[in-house]
């Protein structure tokens, strides 16, 4: 018993410590001001905001219907959301998946009617 009370405070005055070097640290990472009391902020260079004006690279090419998440034309949830509930059977629910990666003539998934993991 003298053990577990030993621990405790053991783990008391390590936490209250790293909480005092905290708060210390804290204090003198903050903005220096100027003469007047005032707070000195930084501000960019004149002209250059840190942001890209080009395009970005990864929405080269731009994103199809693809990622729209709506099954194809063909499939057994033809037009229909991808996720979306399309029967209930023998105590199972089934949702529009496409867990083979084919895709129909409009460039959208296959999907099927699908209960259980995925392959």
């Amino acid at each position: 018993m003298k053990l577990r009370t030993a621990l405790l405070v053991f783990a008391f005055l390590l936490l209250t410590g790293s909480l005092v070097s905290a708060s210390s640290t804290a204090s003198a990472d903050a903005p220096a001001s100027s003469a007047d009391g005032s707070v000195v902020l930084m501000t960019p260079a004149d002209g250059v905001s840190g942001c890209p004006t080009d395009e970005l690279a990864f929405l080269n090419p731009a994103p199809t219907e693809q990622s729209t998440g709506f099954c194809g034309s063909c499939g057994a949830c033809a037009g229909g959301r991808i996720g979306q509930l399309c029967g209930f059977s023998g105590g199972r629910y089934f949702s529009c998946e496409y867990p083979y990666a084919e895709f129909c003539s409009d460039g959208k998934p296959k999907c099927y009617c699908w209960s259980g993991p995925l392959p």
